[in-house]
C-alpha cells in the first residue's frame, strides 16, 4: 500500500523537526498481575494487521507518502522491558514514521507489571489513541478466549476530503437538535 501523505500528516512532521510538540501519544498502565506477553504480542501484531496505517513507513521527499511494511517487521511494534528504568527509557524514545510500524508497546515483566503504550502523533490524536487502546484490549481479550481469533480490517478515510465529509456542514447539521 502506498498512498499519498495529507497535508495534516506534513504539518505534524514539520512540527516534530521543529520541535514543537514531542510527535508521540502516550499510556502506561499498570496491572496487580502481569498480562501474558506472548498473547499480548499477537494481540499488537493483529492490531496491525488490521489497521492499515499502522503498518506502513513515512517517505519523505518531493511527494511524501506512505508506504507498507513487510510483515516481518510488524514485530518490532513489540519490546519487553525487564527493568523500570528500561520502560522509562521505552516511553522516552520516539516511533520512528520513516521505519515504522507507527505504534509501539513494551511489557514490563517485573514488578509492578506495565505496559506502555506509544503512537506516532502522525496517525493518530488522543482520541484516535484511546480508540485503539480499547481496540487492542478487546483483540486480546479475543485472544485469550480464542487463540485463532483475528480482528476484521478497519478501513477508514484519512483523505482531507474524507475528514471534511465527516464533520463538514451537512453532518454538523444532522447531528444539531431539532427545536
Amino acid at each position: 500500500m502506498d498512498s499519498t501523505a495529507e497535508v495534516f500528516d506534513q504539518f505534524q512532521q514539520l512540527c516534530d523537526v521543529r520541535g514543537f510538540n514531542d510527535h508521540q501519544v502516550h499510556c502506561v498502565l499498570r496491572f496487580e498481575h502481569p498480562p501474558d506477553a506472548e498473547i499480548l504480542k499477537k494481540a499488537v501484531i493483529s492490531s496491525i494487521e488490521a489497521i492499515p496505517i499502522l503498518r506502513t513507513r513515512y517517505i519523505q521527499g518531493a511527494r511524501p507518502r506512505w508506504t507498507s511494511l513487510n510483515s516481518s517487521d510488524f514485530g518490532r511494534a513489540f519490546v519487553i522491558a525487564l527493568t523500570e528504568i528500561e520502560l522509562e527509557e521505552f516511553l522516552g524514545s520516539r516511533v520512528d514514521e520513516s521505519l515504522g510500524p507507527q505504534v509501539r508497546v513494551c511489557l514490563l515483566e517485573s514488578g509492578p507489571f506495565a505496559v506502555a503504550f506509544k503512537m506516532n502523533h502522525m496517525v493518530c490524536d488522543a482520541a484516535g489513541f484511546k480508540e485503539y487502546l480499547y481496540f487492542l484490549c478487546n483483540i486480546y481479550s479475543r485472544l485469550m478466549a480464542d487463540p485463532e481469533f483475528r480482528p476484521a480490517p478497519i478501513n477508514g478515510d484519512r483523505s482531507i476530503r474524507g475528514v471534511l465529509k465527516r464533520f463538514g456542514m451537512v453532518a454538523k447539521l444532522w447531528t444539531c437538535p431539532h427545536f
